[in-house]
Formats: structure tokens, sequence, C-alpha cells
């Protein structure tokens, strides 16, 4: 493939300014590297002839965008989750906007510049005001790889979302090495209405006031400006609050207008404490109709969280596993009288307690696995907890054929989050079950009950918080009606004893011996009201004491 004819043309005539890189490499090809970018299409011509081969380089600063920079060989991946930790508005930000993988397994999240601020090619954590070690940012005087260019290790850079990029988020701004702040010289002569007066008279009174202006002619200035221009008119006490806000700086000064901007944005706040926002509603005739969709009929929903609890160490990970190799493959599940996901898909293994190599694999070996569609999530490092969600998130962005993510045991993974707390629950979890909504994949938590037996069973899931998030609950374990086969057989089932999208099923047995897991298939007689029969039975007390 020849990445720069191919390519290049159709990102320049997108508004892109770019130039020929190396092949499987960063080097610009050009005499003044980036700022030869261009959207040119006779030169563009000129260097497809030279460099067809050639990676694609992007110079952002014409094209108005800051690319957010996560190099996880220095320490990015960390910096990024504890930034996204400490500002959730940056985290929602690099959710929808446009976001490529990188070749060499980082991340670029582009965004549009703001009018009148300008960033840096790079920002590194210096002296405490950049972003952390293996954050960046590229804009003026910077540039970054497009896809489908090749990395070095031969691996393509990848789409997650070529989307329009949002506006760069001021939190993000606030942590930058601004260079310049000023203000267009085309200040509107237009009416400002609502939505942007706040913003316009912010910018003018910054501008005014790195040019040496002092707080009482800001003060008149902006007044003035916001009686005539201003439609309506700011209250006296909110332009008031803007000129305070812009003379914390020496006269001057170069100001940092990010934080600028954020005391304009805890200004707007005030708008809604007066009532100016307003709740929107709809009707539900407007609302179109969604049918559930089914990864196991009546058991396992798409797009929804599923608890499969019961006492540990009763085949509730052999279990999962024999889902898994069924999904593997496209086999039917037991109870799915039609195939409903005859295509193979990938799963993802989360798992804590269970050996990869020595118990794991092998266990699905026996199911008749499809291997290279199961993979799991390298722990060697650190354990994954749901701090890693939003790492998690991209994993499955870049990954569209993962359709069923397996968490084994689900607590190891909830570090710190108090699971009888249905609010704390919910919130570290509710990143991940909108991305499997969004990308509609199912998601099954493994669950040990505790040992408090006056409990009903679903408090019994170590934790209140977990059932009520849950959209289904299935319980596993050894069938005691039956006893242990003359081989050690064990005989278990499961059955699902809260359906919140779908009415109950009858129950399902299996056998689990050395060979594998083997289904027998449903049983009618086994259901919530019987489901005592997949707990252990207490302990005799009157055998014990005659003993």
């Amino acid at each position: 493939m020849n990445v720069f004819a191919d390519y290049a043309k159709k990102y320049a005539s997108a508004g892109l300014h770019v130039f020929p890189c190396a092949a499987r490499g960063k080097t610009p090809l050009t005499e003044h590297g980036f700022k030869d970018g261009t959207t040119d299409p006779a030169q563009i011509e000129l260097w497809t002839a030279q460099y067809p081969d050639g990676n694609i380089g992007f110079a952002c600063g014409p094209s108005d965008i800051v690319v957010l920079d996560v190099d996880p060989d220095k320490g990015g991946l960390e910096s990024f989750k504890a930034l996204c930790k400490a500002e959730p508005a940056i985290y929602a930000a690099t959710r929808v906007t446009r976001a490529v993988l990188t070749g060499g397994g980082g991340y670029h999240y582009y965004f549009k510049a703001r009018e009148g601020i300008q960033i840096g090619g790079v920002s590194v954590g210096k002296q405490g005001r950049g972003l952390g070690a293996g954050l960046d940012t590229r804009a003026h005087g910077g540039y970054v790889i497009l896809p489908p260019s090749m990395h070095r290790s031969g691996i393509q850079y990848k789409w997650l979302r070529n989307v329009k990029p949002v506006e760069i988020p001021m939190e993000l701004v606030a942590k930058l090495q601004v260079n310049k702040w000023t203000v267009s010289e085309k200040l509107t002569n237009e009416p400002v209405m609502e939505g942007g007066r706040n913003d316009y008279l912010m910018r003018a009174g910054c501008s005014m006031r790195a040019k040496g202006f002092a707080e009482d002619e800001i003060g008149a200035a902006l007044t003035a400006m916001n009686a005539g221009r201003c439609n309506p008119p700011l209250d006296d006490d909110e332009v008031t609050q803007i000129v305070g806000s812009v003379c914390r700086y020496e006269r001057g000064e170069q100001l940092d207008t990010a934080l600028a901007q954020m005391r304009h944005q805890a200004s707007n706040s005030s708008n809604a404490k007066k009532g100016r926002r307003k709740l929107e509603m709809r009707s539900y005739k407007d609302i179109k109709k969604e049918n559930i969709e089914w990864l196991w009929f009546g058991r396992i929903p798409f797009c929804k969280l599923t608890l499969l609890g019961g006492v540990q160490g009763k085949t509730k990970s052999y279990l999962t596993h024999a889902i898994a190799a069924h999904v593997s493959t496209g086999r039917p599940l037991p109870g799915d009288y039609v195939n409903l996901n005859p295509k193979p898909a990938d799963v993802l293994l989360i798992t804590y307690e269970d050996g990869e190599g020595d118990t794991i694999k092998p266990r699905l070996e026996k199911l008749g696995a499809d291997m290279s569609r199961i993979h799991s999530v390298d722990m060697d490092k650190a354990e994954f907890t749901c701090e890693d969600i939003p790492m998690l998130v991209e994993l499955l962005e870049a990954n569209p054929n993962i359709r069923l993510i397996i968490i084994d045991p689900m607590q190891n993974m909830m570090v710190g989050v108090d699971s009888k707390t249905d609010e704390e629950v919910r919130q570290a979890l509710q990143p991940l079950i909108r991305a499997a909504q969004r990308l509609k994949v199912a998601i099954v938590g493994i669950k040990h009950f505790n040992k408090d037996e006056s409990k009903s069973i679903d408090n019994r899931i170590s934790g209140a918080g977990y059932a009520g998030v849950a959209r289904s609950i299935i319980i596993a374990g050894h069938d005691n009606s039956k006893p242990y086969g003359p081989n050690h057989e064990v005989y278990a089932g499961c059955t699902v004893i809260k359906g919140n999208v779908a009415g109950m099923t009858h129950g399902i047995l299996y056998e689990v011996n050395d060979r594998g897991l083997f289904w027998l298939g449903e049983d009618p007689s086994l259901s919530v009201e019987t489901v005592e029969r997949l707990l252990p039975r207490p302990p005799n007390k009157k055998k014990e004491k005659e003993s």
C-alpha cells in the first residue's frame, strides 16, 4: 500500500495540512519539515511522485487543531488516567472527539483550537505546568502522523473515531503552557446574543489588560460594550465579575487564558441558578422502540451487565469459559432454539484467580474454543481496576469484534468501591456500561456469595449495590439433588433469579468432568423458586452431635 499516494489528497481536501514523512517513520522528507504542510493539490501531486510510500505528516497549527498525545512508553497511560480522574471534563471530551490509536500503542486525541488561544507545539511536564510524564500536545509548531501510516514496529496507525474534533476543553488549556493570548481584532459589530455574551466581554477585557489598561478603564469599556452590543445585556454584577477575573493579572502580563475562561464558566453557572438553563422534555411518541438483543436468550443480554453468582469454587468460571467457547465459534448456546449469533465473535477475559497458562487455556481447548478469538488483559505489571475502565473502553473501540467481556471475579476489579452502595457501584461501572450500550457488548461479572446465609440471594452476591446495577442475575453451582458421578463428575446447573429485560427462563443443567463441560439441556424444575438446589446444603447438626 502506498500510504501517501493513496490518502494525502483526501486529507488535504478535508482541510488538513499534510506533508510526506519517511516510510515507517516520523522524519519529514521536505526541506522545512512540518512548516511545508499544505492543502495544495499540485504540491501534494509532486510529493506523491517522489514519496508514494511515505507516511503522512499533519501540521496541526495551520489547521487550528490541538492534539493530545498519550505515549505509553513514557508513562502516558498512567498520567492520562490521573488527568481524567482529576478533570472529568477532559475525560468526557476524549470520549467523543476525533481519536487515533497510534502504531506504538498510544493515543492521539484531536481538539479544535479556541479562537485567541495559541498553544505551543509541545507541552511537557516541566516545572509543574505540564500534563505529566508521557502526555504532550501538538499544536502550533508541532505535527503528528495520520492513519494509515505505518509505525516502525510494523503496526499501522488506526482511527478510533474519525469524527469532527470537539473544542479543546478549558480544563485542559488551563494545564498547558499557553504561548499567546490575543483577541481577534475582528470583534463583531453585530449584536451579541445569549450564549456568547460572557465570552465576548471576557475576550475584550483580556485584550485590554494585556495592552496595559487599568481596572477602572476596563470596567467602563466592558460596561459600555455590554449595554451597546449584548442583547439582552448581562446583569451589572456579572460584568463586574468578569472585570475582576481579568484584572487578577498585572497590566501587560501575558494572561493565562485558561484560568480566566474557567472563571467565566463559573460565572455561567450563576445563570443556571437564575433559572436560565431549561430542562427539555420529549414525548414517548417520538422515542424509537428498540428490541433487546441477546447473547444468550433470556439470560445474557447485550449492552448490559449480567452477574453470575454462587459459592466460590462451584463451576462459575468453567461455565463462563464454556459460554466464551460458544461465542468464539458461533455455536448456539443451550436453550437457543434459533442461533441468535451464528457469526463467531471475540471474547475478552479479565481474570484474577485462575492461571492463564495452566488452567484457562487447557480448559478452553477442551471446550473447543477458537483460541485466536479469546483474549486476556495483560496484568503482569499491575492488576486491572475500575480506574482503568477508560483504557478498557479505548480497547473495545479499537477492537469492534469483541462482543463479550468476562470479569472473574468482579470484586477484584472494584478496588476502593463500597459494594453495598448502589450509587458508588453504579458510578464506577457507568462508563463501561455506556460503552457496552454503544458498542453492543455483553458484560458478565462473576460474584462470589458472602457467608451471611440470613440475607436474600441477590444481597449475598457481595453487596446489594451490584444487584441494583445488573439487569440480569444468574446463579450457578453444584446440583445438590444429584450425587457426584462414579468418576467424580460434577452435576451442576444455572438459573436466572433476576431478569429486568425478559421473563424468567428454565434452568440449564450441565456436567463437568476431566474432559470438559457438557450441556445436559433445560430443566423446567430448576428456577428461581428451586434455586436452593444450587446452594450448599447446610450441615446436619443432629448427625454432627451423634458422631
